[in-house]
């Protein structure tokens, strides 16, 4: 069996380094924001909470393929701030109430949570694994606007 050198244990290392960080990236832009399951997120759903669920993928990803969490609202993550303030007075009874930011996989949403968190948002939330999760769930969706 071959011995590494110092220069092979540098590269695996620094592999190891770059799976990490992409792996943990959403966790990272995301600091002090909580990740959910969509269990968790279906059962507070289930019971009645007054959760609103923002899916910040495009229009056409929210009616598309996987479907979006039923009664949640789309605010494409590319426009979220310019939304936020044009909607201001729609959104304004949500800011002390439970929100949960959704995308695709939790990838755009940990920076959308930022931006509501930024805006006034108190009780702010990402759903781990998106709709992606959602779906593998067997969870309702929806496909309309």
């Amino acid at each position: 069996m071959e011995q590494l050198t110092s220069d092979s244990m540098i590269s695996i290392a620094l592999g190891i380094a770059i799976f990490a960080a992409f792996k943990f990236m959403p966790r990272i832009l995301a600091w002090g924001i909580p990740f959910h399951g969509p269990e968790a997120v279906k059962a507070r759903i289930d019971k009645g909470d007054n959760v609103l669920v923002i899916d910040v993928r495009s229009a056409a990803e929210f009616t598309g393929e996987l479907g979006h969490v039923p009664g949640s609202i789309n605010l494409d993550s590319a426009s979220l701030a310019a939304r936020i303030n044009e909607l201001g007075d729609k959104l304004s009874p949500h800011k002390n109430e439970p929100v949960v930011v959704t995308c695709r996989t939790h990838n755009r949403s940990p920076r959308a949570a930022k931006v509501l968190k930024a805006a006034g948002f108190d009780d702010v939330s990402v759903m781990k694994g998106g709709l992606s999760a959602w779906n593998r769930a067997g969870y309702q969706t929806e496909r309309r606007a």
